[in-house]
């Protein structure tokens, strides 16, 4: 048995940037959006297979080379709901004279929809 995979995930942008063009499905982008506009995280999945053992190392010398010409995998979606009590809680703070800040690694427009 020779070869191997190369499975990345990451935020559709990122990984957009790392796929062969004929694998992206023309609604890539806008479905992408769309989840993040419901509040969802969002991850993009990308794979290539590697034929050949020699093919393999160079893959594991260098990072560009195992994550380019990737074939679009799909779209994961998930929610992680904000706590019944954080209306109340950030209210309460501010009562107190706090500035409350959101800082979140989300993608923007998910961290818009739960702000």
């Amino acid at each position: 048995r020779t070869g191997g995979w190369v499975l990345a995930k990451g935020s559709p942008e990122a990984i957009l940037k790392l796929l062969k063009k004929d694998s992206i499905p023309s609604n890539y982008e806008k479905r992408a959006e769309n989840l993040a506009n419901e509040g969802m995280r969002v991850l993009a999945l990308a794979y290539k297979r590697i034929e050949t053992e020699q093919k393999v190392r160079e893959a594991l010398m260098s990072r560009s080379e195992a994550e380019s010409g990737l074939t679009f995998g799909g779209l994961v979606a998930f929610t992680c709901r904000v706590r019944k009590d954080t209306r109340d809680v950030i209210g309460n703070l501010r009562e107190g004279g706090h500035k409350v800040a959101m800082v979140t690694g989300d993608a923007l427009l998910t961290g818009l929809h739960v702000a």
